[in-house]
């Protein structure tokens, strides 16, 4: 996993394959941007963005991708993303091929981060995550994802 700031991209100009260049696309991307799926390479990177209200972890799973990478951002608002290694984890969902999805049972134990406007957080197929949730009361955020197609290379696992 990779978090700091988007002030700080040029520090990961060196990242391998699409990765610097979805930092570089978020880094661009307004508060204001519609909500929908936007295509930066094909299916080897595209962006979405979505509303939602935060939750409660206890109201959600850690999920894990296998073919996509996920770069994070918040446009607006503030969340925590909780995270931890896959490895010894017990699968509660098995993996989905269509969309790249496998949810896992809570782990003992986890780390987190906090998710505002300019943090990035960069979390690949050994990373496990628990995006949106929040301590003690909901709030509305508006995020971006972009997807970066994994490969060997990308992968750290």
């Amino acid at each position: 996993m990779i978090y700091d700031s988007l002030e700080n991209i040029h520090l990961y100009q060196n990242l391998p394959g699409s990765l610097f260049k979805a930092l570089e696309y978020a880094a661009k991307v307004d508060s204001s941007q519609a909500e929908g799926v936007y295509e930066i390479a094909g299916k080897d990177m595209f962006a979405m963005v979505s509303s939602y209200r935060t939750h409660s972890p206890a109201d959600t799973k850690f999920e894990g991708h296998r073919k996509y990478i996920d770069l994070q951002v918040l446009l607006e608002g503030c969340e925590y993303l909780h995270f931890v290694g896959t490895e010894g984890l017990s699968v509660s969902q098995p993996y989905s091929d269509e969309k790249d999805l496998v949810f896992f049972e809570d782990p003992p134990s986890f780390s987190t981060v906090i998710l505002k406007p300019s943090l990035f957080v960069i979390l690949f197929a050994h990373e496990a995550h628990q995006p949106g949730c929040h301590f003690g009361k909901q709030s509305h955020v508006r995020k971006l994802v972009v997807k970066v197609k994994a490969t060997a290379r990308q992968s750290l696992s």
